[in-house]
């Protein structure tokens, strides 16, 4: 999908209900079309991963080797790496304890300078830590306001 933002034109390579491996597949067989030479690349993946049971510590390992893949093949961008979101109606909710160790753990890949993490969970849910369904009407996908 392609937006014009100004002077900027992202484009929008994620797939809905991907995985990491999914993600690494199209990276490793040419799915990245070589004349795409962004400055910025913004990455949020993770959440499928988590939801479809996989370790935490599996999906970091994933995340990292995304952003391998990505300053090995493009050098000079820079990566918005966004922690997996807050998700489930509140901070009981099943899946919110491992996205924040796979955060806890992925934040290491971040440098400030070529990988730039941040993680925009807590500022998703209020001091209770229920997350207001005008941001995730099911709790895990960002409504169009919110995204």
């Amino acid at each position: 999908m392609e937006l014009v933002l100004g002077e900027w034109s992202p484009l929008d390579l994620g797939v809905w209900g991907d995985r990491m491996q999914d993600v690494l597949r199209r990276l490793d067989h040419g799915q990245w079309p070589p004349s795409i030479k962004p400055d910025l690349v913004v990455l949020l993946v993770g959440t499928t991963n988590a939801d479809k049971g996989s370790r935490p510590e599996d999906t970091a390992l994933g995340i990292a080797e995304i952003i391998c893949v990505l300053q090995a093949r493009l050098p000079d961008i820079t990566i918005l790496h966004h922690g997996i979101l807050s998700r489930g109606e509140d901070a009981t909710s099943p899946g919110r304890a491992g996205n924040a160790r796979v955060n806890e753990l992925v934040r290491r890949c971040g440098d400030d300078r070529c990988v730039i993490y941040l993680d925009p969970g807590g500022a998703m849910v209020d001091a209770a830590g229920h997350l207001s369904t005008h941001v995730m009407a099911d709790g895990l996908r960002l409504n169009r306001k919110a995204g």
